[in-house]
């Protein structure tokens, strides 16, 4: 599989159509976003094809809601035919039943995603915002921010969920057009 993935970079013949996913148990932000050119090295390299967030109602069980998450993750995914899809990686916060909760929709949508053999790159909320930003530590509202000043986005009415998948993407397509190695 890393041969694959090292040859996508390589020998790449399209520009990187990307699916970012900020996974929570509730609410998973997506954001699809397409290069301009083979090897994207710039935010205006990059084309917003669409941002959204997918919601369960917390009243729905949780095992039926990852079973939702995976299938709406994969429909997407079958529909937009990226080619790369990144992740953003656990963020332990205190409480040990959402850390357990949000592991079970990661679960499933990397699932959705391996089924498909598409790569895979997952990248700390830390990387995300430094990248974005220029500070590893920036805000909800200073990652949106950054957003509509480095693509031109406008996040009104778009939630913080959809905003930080459009980051993640984003941060994916930059460091794949520097030639980083993100895959796992």
């Amino acid at each position: 599989m890393w041969e694959e993935k090292k040859n996508f970079l390589s020998g790449r013949t399209e520009p990187p159509r990307i699916i970012g996913i900020d996974p929570g148990s509730q609410h998973s932000g997506i954001a699809y976003i397409v290069g301009k050119s083979l090897y994207p090295f710039s935010p205006k390299d990059f084309k917003v094809i669409d941002v959204f967030a997918l919601s369960s109602k917390a009243k729905v069980p949780l095992n039926k809601r990852v079973y939702l998450f995976h299938t709406a993750v994969y429909e997407l995914l079958l529909e937009f035919k990226p080619n790369l899809c990144a992740l953003e990686t656990c963020f332990l916060g205190k409480n040990p039943q959402s850390a357990l909760k949000l592991g079970m929709v990661r679960g499933a949508i990397i699932s959705a995603i391996y089924r498909l053999n598409i790569p895979l790159y997952e990248l700390s909320p830390t990387k995300i915002k430094k990248i974005v930003t220029g500070n590893g530590h920036a805000k909800k509202d200073e990652v949106a921010l950054a957003l509509k000043r480095l693509l031109n986005f406008d996040s009104t009415g778009v939630s913080y969920d959809a905003s930080d998948a459009l980051a993640i993407a984003l941060s994916c397509g930059l460091e794949v057009g520097s030639g980083e190695q993100l895959f796992n």
